[in-house]
């Protein structure tokens, strides 16, 4: 293993499909490259100085990363921000951090030259980030009560979690075990992979016992001309 950090802290982690940006958000922010030869080499500066940072979300769009995070202030009433900063392959601040219209903490997908941010905001919205750091007006994109927790693009769509997975621009959600629970997304190849958890109950003498088992769940590419949200 690796020591890339002696900082505790929360981090976002992305890869430009060659070498990882790890992002610490202790102490105002700090990046940090792994090359795929396993160097590290991390950045002095800080992304946002002097302030507290948290639920940060890292995504690559090709070119550039976008990281999305919580700035917190000490001592004060003032909310925190939800803000943008667009980062190098090395790590270092190409847009400098801005405050979003992001009802709450976003969740990032990688794009084709852009990021897709996903929020919760009396139901579910989307917006773009394009490679100078502008966001696109809010489309809803789900009424529903449910927060947003993985949002995944396979190149061609975008697949997003709350209670249940659906595509944007499809109808219905994806179908999948009525006990499923717990989802995360990955893509690779043009496909989506989706892992859950399901309830199992097993005979025992006496009370029974409830355990839980993963599962594993492909959508293949669709041949369909995609929707952007």
């Amino acid at each position: 293993s690796l020591a890339i950090s002696s900082l505790p802290s929360v981090f976002a982690l992305a890869s430009d499909g060659r070498d990882f940006l790890v992002v610490a958000l202790a102490n105002g922010g700090h990046a940090i490259v792994v090359t795929n030869q396993g160097g590290v080499i991390p950045r002095a500066e800080a992304i946002d100085a002097n302030q507290s940072l948290a639920n940060p979300w890292l995504a690559w769009n090709g070119s550039r990363y976008a990281l999305a995070y919580t700035r917190g202030f000490f001592l004060s009433h003032t909310p925190p921000e939800k803000r943008v900063t667009l980062l190098g392959s090395s790590g270092e601040v190409l847009v400098a951090p801005f405050t979003t219209p992001f009802a709450s903490p976003a969740i990032l997908a990688p794009g084709n030259g852009d990021v897709l941010a996903v929020y919760n905001a009396n139901g579910i919205e989307a917006r773009h980030i394009d490679n100078a750091g502008t966001i696109s007006d809010a489309v809803l994109i789900r009424e529903c009560s449910f927060g947003v927790t993985d949002v995944a693009w396979n190149g061609t769509d975008y697949y997003v979690v709350s209670n249940v997975v659906f595509r944007i621009g499809g109808t219905g959600s994806i179908a999948l075990p009525s006990d499923a629970q717990a989802f995360a997304l990955a893509s690779g190849r043009g496909a989506i992979g989706i892992a859950y958890v399901r309830q199992q109950p097993l005979v025992a003498i006496g009370n029974p016992i409830i355990i839980f088992r993963a599962n594993w769940e492909l959508i293949p590419p669709r041949r369909a001309r995609a929707v952007r949200p």
